[in-house]
């Protein structure tokens, strides 16, 4: 094997890794800018055959289906050729996937609201306060992104979430027991 093709195997091997895990610069319908520190290559689909380029070589090199597929598998090669960005961007294959992600963005989002509602209560009473706002927005985060996290399938966010939403629950159960024991008094 001469050693401008072998190097660009290692070069494709490496760029189809991060392909799938969609670190795409941009795209078109029939072609998919990747870039590797300031290095950017082409992936283009045409006439039934995958083509890739870099600029140092001064021809495209035609790449098998099955040497993607290798690398991405079915649905990282779909992915991949995907001429919708965003779906590359938040690593999704469909619109109804988008709905998982957006549950997601909202658990974050409660999350940052119950820091800023903690924080602003904090200041205006000039100490550490927890309102009871801050425990729901706590057990709403927690189960949008536990929710999340089991559609992705990612155990690590999953083993994150799943004892917040406990202790979370078990907060807001111990104020409402603690207001009916002031009510019953």
């Amino acid at each position: 094997m001469p050693r401008a093709t072998e190097r660009l195997r290692r070069v494709l091997t490496v760029c189809l890794a991060l392909l799938g895990m969609t670190l795409l610069a941009s795209c078109s319908t029939d072609r998919v800018e990747i870039k590797i520190g300031s290095t950017k290559g082409k992936l283009t689909e045409s006439d039934s055959a995958l083509w890739v380029e870099f600029p140092e070589d001064t021809e495209r090199r035609q790449v098998s289906r099955e040497e993607l597929l290798a690398v991405l598998g079915e649905e990282g090669l779909d992915r991949a050729l995907d001429p919708n960005p965003w779906f590359r961007f938040l690593s999704i294959s469909s619109w109804g996937s988008l709905t998982w992600v957006l549950l997601g963005f909202a658990g974050q989002a409660a999350f940052f609201g119950r820091m800023l509602v903690q924080w602003l209560a904090s200041e205006k009473n000039k100490r550490s306060v927890v309102p009871e706002v801050f425990w729901w927005l706590s057990l709403f985060g927690a189960i949008a992104l536990l929710t999340y996290f089991i559609w992705r399938r990612e155990v690590v966010g999953i083993l994150g979430q799943a004892p917040g939403a406990f202790v979370y629950g078990r907060n807001l159960w111990l104020i409402r027991l603690h207001r009916a024991s002031e009510a019953a008094a």
